[in-house]
């Protein structure tokens, strides 16, 4: 079998290097092709081989994944990010050596991807797309990063610095009046965060819909009410110590949701949507649900 790796090489420590990656792929039985996620892979995966290898965090798959949609070629994650939300909600842990091992006898599992279109255009997400909190912090943090993007030494220092800029969020964030429907059902209220997922993990790891499947044609949908605000802090506190707990929101599982949008910012997976966009003088209607097209993850 001949497999393409795509590799983030800013990601993860030496035991993510290219050469090792490639060394134990190699001694696995495998013909292997190295691209740098750094560099243009388009090349690389118009004729992939027999799997796509992706060695990154979520915004790397993400990349990646948008280049296999429907192929027919399945992706294998070797998780190097900080929230590997992804892998984790496919259930894909443990060491370089041990996944690359198991390869063999993995099985294809199908995600169907997940669809928002507003007036300015369609877009397809994996991991979901959503509003409030959750994107509030987005965009502070990432200005923050860009700023001084060598501050953390390990990945738990970043989540454990992302939860807390949440925990200070949530005590002053101004919920949305939100007008939206989830398969016709009006569900509208004042929200602190409405999220629509297809994975179980969003942020910094936080398990809001533990029941989301990727391959089972719907998306959770997860809506965290004004009154809910002190225990999702309470929430947000319990796991910034490590500690189980269960976040105090409303799931709803559907195929669709419809909102008025009225210029606040939306995030798709791990990028803001709406960069750039004029807020507009009237609402319009965005619609979300799941696509038609799929990506296949060897797990």
């Amino acid at each position: 079998m001949r497999v393409t790796l795509i590799h983030n090489p800013q990601a993860g420590g030496e035991d993510h290097s290219r050469e090792r990656l490639l060394t134990l792929i190699r001694a696995a039985g495998y013909e292997a092709v190295y691209c740098s996620s750094k560099e243009d892979f388009d090349a690389a995966l118009k004729d992939p081989g027999d799997l796509v290898a992706v060695a990154g965090g979520d915004g790397t798959v993400r990349k990646v994944a948008m280049h296999t949609i429907q192929t027919g070629v399945p992706m294998a994650i070797l998780p190097m990010g900080t929230a590997n939300n992804i892998s984790k909600s496919l259930g894909i842990v443990g060491s370089p050596e041990e996944l690359i091992q198991g390869w063999s006898a993995a099985r294809r599992k199908r995600h169907t991807v997940g669809q928002a279109t507003s007036s300015w255009g369609e877009e397809l997400f994996i991991e979901g797309m959503g509003m409030g909190l959750f994107t509030r912090a987005m965009t502070l943090l990432d200005y923050i990063d860009d700023k001084a993007p060598d501050s953390f030494s390990s990945a738990y220092d970043k989540l454990y610095r992302d939860l807390s800029a949440l925990i200070v969020l949530v005590s002053e964030f101004s919920p949305i009046t939100l007008k939206v429907t989830v398969d016709g059902e009006d569900v509208s209220g004042p929200y602190l965060l409405m999220e629509a997922m297809n994975m179980n993990f969003v942020g910094p790891n936080l398990h809001l819909a533990p029941e989301a499947d990727p391959g089972d044609g719907h998306l959770d949908f997860v809506f965290l009410a004004e009154d809910n605000r002190e225990n999702f802090a309470r929430y947000l506190t319990k796991r910034l110590a490590g500690k189980e707990a269960e976040p105090p929101v409303r799931v709803i599982r559907g195929s669709s949701l419809q909102f008025y949008w009225r210029g606040t910012a939306i995030h798709l997976d791990d990028k803001i949507w709406t960069n750039g966009i004029t807020v507009p003088s009237s609402a319009q209607v965005i619609d979300v649900k799941v696509g038609d097209k799929f990506i296949e993850f060897l797990v």
